[in-house]
This record gives structure tokens, C-alpha cells and sequence, in this order.
């Protein structure tokens, strides 16, 4: 069902993308529908039916590594990019050898090390700014799934996330799966069946009408990216997650 959907979306866009195509005035107007990556949508539904949900080979992450060489690229004079961005990472790699502890061969040929003057001033002076402009430091990549606080970070209404508690009495307290609505979070209950534990899903229905938490009071565990609704219930993917057990004893009591 889920495939079938996707592939009416992207009927529905190709369509829409050539109508606007024949009815376009701008003059030196590109056809959007005759591009590469429109029909390529074309593929995905086979491409589910082969290899699983999309997330499984989405590129996010690697394009995201885009805004490291930016960093690198907007201290350069462009005149030989490619070389200046593989100066400063090889220079970055090189350090990181360094303060782990790591030797290099001098001009003498004597194996050297870092001495006790260096080691003291980087415990003196590292911090974030000088672990990531020297040493390159490892940053998380902000995407979909990430843990910012409710309140900086605004929540769409439908958005389904896995929440807790910002201050619970119960120390037992377990995250639970919610849906935003108008600053309100409806509550929902994961339900186990032997083929969602095969083919790593969970079905989930409303508790009830009148569950429902405001969001100031919620935290994020983590969100939800897909969702459907099959015979009154929800149908969430948890191929992102991990494993179907992890996921289920997350809620168990």
C-alpha cells in the first residue's frame, strides 16, 4: 500500500511540474519534468520493492558533509580549491596524529613525539573552537532525527514523536509515542504482533480521546519520519531505530 502511494505522489508531481512546464512564461525557462532527477523518482517505487525504505540509501548525511569543506573553502583564494581543502584536511589529520600521542620522523631521522610544554597548552586552551578549526573536531549532523529541546525548535502539527517527560515524579517513567496537535501531544499505544517483529514495524492506535500531555512539558527522544494509517491503526517504520525488540522494550513495563 505504502509503495502504491509513492507512486501516485510521484505521478502527481511529474504532472503538475510538466503542466507548469507548457504554461510557463519566463522566458528561458528550463523544463523541470525533463530533468535527470524527475525521472528518476520514477524508479523509486521498484527501487522500495528491491531494496527497502529509502533511508536505507538516502544521502543526507553526505551531502551534509558539504558545509565542512565550505568551511574550508571560504579560506582560500579559489585559485586551486581542490588542493587548498586537501591541504587543510591532511593538516588536520596530521595534528590529530600528533596529540594522540602519535611520533613522526624529524629532518635528523629521530622519531620524535609532542613534549610536555605542548600538552600543556592545549590543556590550558582546547575547547570546541580550537578542537574544530586545528584538529577538525567530529560534529554531529544535524538531521531529521535530532534531539533539539521542544522550545527551540518548534514542532509541526501531525508530527509524530517519540516523547518523555521533562520532570517526572516516577523514576520509571517510559518515553511514548505522540502525535502534535494545536501545543498538545495525543498519546498513543504501541501494539506487538509476530509480522510487525519481521518486518520491523510497529502498529500503534490512539489510547484514548482524552490522553493527551502540553507540549511545553515533553522532551524529544527522537521523531518519526513515516508514518501511515492501515485499518484505524498507525504504521511506523522503525528501520531507522534499529531493531524491532530495542524499539518494543523502549515501551515495555
Amino acid at each position: 500500500m505504502y509503495i502504491d502511494e509513492v507512486e501516485k505522489a510521484v505521478t502527481s508531481l511529474i504532472q503538475e511540474l510538466h503542466h507548469y512546464d507548457i504554461t510557463c512564461e519566463i522566458e528561458g525557462h528550463n523544463l523541470y519534468s525533463s530533468k535527470p532527477k524527475v525521472h528518476l523518482l520514477t524508479h523509486l517505487p521498484n527501487d522500495l520493492q528491491i531494496f527497502g525504505t529509502a533511508l536505507h540509501y538516502e544521502t543526507e548525511k553526505g551531502e551534509q558533509f558539504n558545509k565542512h569543506i565550505h568551511e574550508h573553502l571560504m579560506h582560500t583564494n579559489r585559485l586551486n580549491t581542490s588542493r587548498d581543502i586537501c591541504f587543510k584536511f591532511a593538516k588536520q589529520s596530521a595534528m590529530r596524529h600528533i596529540i594522540d600521542g602519535g611520533s613522526w620522523v624529524s629532518k635528523d631521522k629521530m622519531r620524535e613525539k609532542y613534549g610536555n610544554s605542548t600538552a600543556e597548552f592545549l590543556k590550558e586552551n582546547f575547547n570546541d573552537n580550537v578542537k574544530n578549526t586545528l584538529f577538525g573536531g567530529s560534529r554531529d549532523f544535524a538531521d531529521n532525527n535530532n534531539t533539539d529541546d521542544i522550545t527551540a525548535k518548534a514542532l509541526c502539527d501531525n508530527t509524530f514523536v517519540v516523547f518523555m517527560l521533562k520532570e517526572s515524579r516516577d523514576q520509571h517513567a517510559h518515553p511514548f509515542i505522540g502525535k502534535v496537535s494545536s501545543l498538545r501531544v495525543e498519546h498513543y499505544r504501541v501494539e506487538s504482533s509476530l509480522h510487525a517483529q519481521v518486518n520491523n514495524y510497529l502498529l500503534m492506535q490512539r489510547v484514548s480521546n482524552d490522553a493527551s500531555t502540553p507540549l511545553d512539558q515533553l522532551k524529544i527522544v527522537c521523531k518519526l519520519d513515516m508514518h501511515t494509517e492501515f485499518n484505524n491503526k498507525l504504521v511506523i517504520n522503525l528501520s531507522k531505530f534499529g531493531s524491532y525488540w530495542f524499539f518494543v522494550s523502549l515501551f515495555s513495563n
